[in-house]
């Protein structure tokens, strides 16, 4: 079977799913689970977003 490479619109929507799922997993888990801050929880988010954007792009490579 031939291997398709991905489009350059997949792959910013891969981006953008995988970013949303981090970030809700890390700000809610960082908000429930720790009490954290508002601005802790977000700081969580982006970190998480990165994490899985950053994640999911070396292993589809």
């Amino acid at each position: 079977m031939r291997k398709q490479r991905d489009c350059v619109l997949c792959r910013v929507m891969r981006a953008m799913a995988f970013s949303g799922l981090g970030a809700a997993i890390a700000g809610f888990g960082a908000l429930f689970l720790f009490d954290a801050s508002k601005q802790t929880a977000l700081t969580a988010a982006v970190v998480g977003a990165s994490i899985l954007v950053l994640g999911s792009s070396k292993t589809n490579s």
